[in-house]
């Protein structure tokens, strides 16, 4: 059976299909795909069907990449690009990638998604002898030119990186049974360092690898890989939901210990994921945990394979992976895993959204198989019920205006990531309508994730991409607004977006510092809060707090405005696992505290009528 071929025999099947004008050269392993070598990129361009139709054959994802003996300077390539585009196009940077061949022209006035046709791609590829890709320019170009300069620097170790993945992923089964069970190593029954291992007869897989940033137990910081007994070697690859730190921040000391693996994740959660990596992994000295280092988070870049949504992709032996949108942040993903011979489909949406928001489509749900669901519940209480998106604005617009009309000034405390974007754009299509002219003070490290947002067009909602094709001021650079970092406040009204979202650290303390004893001023807080934050004792009705080493007494307003959320409430989660109904044979809740988990496993048991368990971190659950 094709399934059993080892990666041998599908190259052999390979080289016995191409005719010798193809210009192949070799044929090797680029992870969990087989790469094409050729002198002659543009055969393969204009001549797609080979391709499709090796794909069908050997059942096995295959990329072409132009050898290096044709690969022209930086310099010959600019020229070839300029004289294939229209002349409107402005080219702000060239990116080159050596491992793959490929470069991405980004470019400054693209309103709309723009891509090379076939006969363009060709012609480029023959003059250049590389691959070219079409982004659009964000107005800040650092973090993207941070990331390219460490991958350009470690090519050579890609490559071998590379070749490595290939000679396990394509190896034979050991063993034709199909057995998977599932180790749960954090984010249940709680909300915090996510983390399940999912095991085979021939394979150990993590689903994302998180930290609780704002425990004070040591035994809940981390995900508990002392539970496993496996060593770190002994797993073979990280799924990536998304980049949040709850999901992503224990990465850089999985590398430290060891693991040499890869990472799979959409594209977009690469650069979204160095960002909070460098920034945002806060050391908790009296816990013995440490920053990650330069090169640790490094390590992270480079072993990170960006996967397209909806592709399979042999990921080991026995498990096949498909990413969809998940709705929450830029990039994120439901993970879909095929175990076997078709033996058994699994689901974990991490953070998802089922529901309307400005920024991203909803959450895929349309998979063709599922027998068992891992579905998260941050809002998974019956109360957990979000106002409609016409509602939430008239409430916000009037929220803002109300504090501005007083002359004071207004303090969202936000994530860098993902919620702060969704209140970005909302503030700009106010500002589109005439509602709102208040000066907009964006923190730069919230400026730095947006400048990801605007580059990665294609992952965007209809809405949105069609707003950054009409719209003369950029949606996420409305009129008024100036990135800023730490901004002293001078007289006027602003409105301010600064991490972190639960004031535990960050500039969101140096500004509520500023306006605290204020009572014109408001701190509105949209992130549901965590226990054991300053966010949650301002909610909780407390105004004398110890934040960051200062006592600060509160006595400007607090709102709390949570329907902002880019998480899924009751109604939406109900709604996504009934989609699914058919299908499945059982419901695993996670990522949310104890009450919410059990009154979401216990509405989709009653009212579903679907097997559903909550169980704890350290438990395990077999499913075949």
């Amino acid at each position: 059976m094709i399934r059993e071929q080892t990666g041998q025999n599908f190259m052999v099947k390979i080289l016995n299909t191409l005719p010798s004008e193809s210009g192949l050269t070799r044929i090797e392993y680029e992870g969990p795909r087989i790469a094409l070598f050729s002198t002659n990129p543009a055969y393969f361009i204009l001549n797609s069907n080979i391709i499709s139709n090796m794909v069908n054959t050997v059942k096995k994802r295959i990329v072409i990449r132009t050898d290096e003996s044709i690969r022209k300077s930086e310099a010959e390539c600019a020229d070839a690009l300029r004289k294939t585009l229209p002349s409107d196009i402005k080219v702000s940077r060239l990116l080159f990638d050596p491992a793959v061949g490929e470069i991405t022209a980004l470019v400054e006035n693209l309103t709309q998604e723009y891509t090379l046709g076939d006969h363009d791609n060709a012609i480029l590829s023959e003059k250049t002898g590389w691959r070219f890709l079409i982004r659009r320019s964000p107005e800040n170009l650092e973090l993207i030119e941070q990331i390219n300069t460490i991958m350009v620097r470690r090519t050579n170790e890609r490559i071998r990186f590379y070749k490595e993945v290939g000679d396990k992923i394509f190896r034979p089964r050991l063993n034709e049974r199909t057995e998977v069970s599932l180790v749960l190593l954090g984010g249940f029954n709680e909300i915090g360092r996510s983390c399940i291992l999912v095991t085979t007869n021939e394979s150990n897989v993590l689903l994302d690898c998180g930290i609780n940033s704002f425990c004070s137990d040591t035994t809940a910081f981390a995900p508990r890989f002392d539970v496993t007994g496996l060593n770190i070697d002994d797993i073979d690859c990280v799924l990536l939901s998304h980049a949040h730190l709850d999901h992503s921040g224990f990465l850089p000391m999985l590398f430290r210990h060891g693991y040499k693996g890869p990472i799979y994740c959409s594209e977009p959660t690469i650069p979204l994921t160095y960002l909070l990596l460098k920034g945002n992994v806060q050391p908790n000295q009296e816990m013995g945990f440490m920053n990650p280092s330069p090169s640790e988070i490094e390590d992270v870049m480079i072993h990170m394979i960006p996967l397209p949504y909806t592709v399979v992709t042999d990921i080991t032996p026995d498990i096949r992976l498909t990413l969809a949108n998940a709705g929450h942040i830029l990039g994120s993903s439901i993970t879909h895993l095929h175990f076997g011979n078709g033996d058994h489909n699994l689901v974990y949406t991490g953070d998802f959204k089922f529901g309307n928001s400005l920024a991203l489509e909803n959450a895929y749900w349309n998979f063709q198989r599922v027998e068992t669901l891992i579905v998260e519940s941050t809002l998974g209480g019956k109360e957990d019920i979000l106002q409609s998106r016409d509602e939430m604005n008239h409430k916000l617009l009037e929220l803002i205006n109300s504090c501005l009309s007083r002359g004071g000034n207004l303090l969202f405390p936000v994530p860098i990531l993902g919620q702060s974007q969704e209140l970005v754009l909302t503030l700009s299509s106010y500002v589109k309508q005439g509602l709102l002219s208040a000066k907009i003070c964006i923190e730069k490290s919230i400026g730095e994730a947006s400048s990801i947002y605007e580059t990665y067009m294609e992952y965007l909602s209809k809405e949105i991409k069609q707003e950054l094709d009409g719209y003369s001021v950029n949606m996420f650079n409305p009129p008024k607004s100036q990135i800023v970092e730490s901004k002293k406040l001078r007289k006027g009204s602003h409105l301010i977006l600064s991490p972190s979202s639960m004031l535990t650290h960050g500039p969101s303390i140096g500004y509520l510092d500023q306006i605290c004893d204020d009572p014109l001023s408001t701190v509105v807080l949209t992130c549901p809060p965590l226990p054991n934050t300053p966010a949650r004792s301002l909610v909780e009705g407390k105004r004398d707090l110890l934040i960051g080493g200062r006592r600060l007494s509160v006595e400007c307003r607090v709102e709390s405005f949570a329907d902002l959320t880019i998480h899924s409430d009751y109604g939406q989660i109900m709604a996504y696992v009934k989609r699914m109904k058919q299908k499945l044979r059982k419901v695993i809740v996670n990522h949310g505290d104890k009450n919410k988990a059990q009154n979401l496993a216990g509405s989709i048991n009653r009212i579903l009528r679907i097997h559903t368990q909550h169980p704890l971190v350290e438990e395990a659950v077999k499913l075949v």
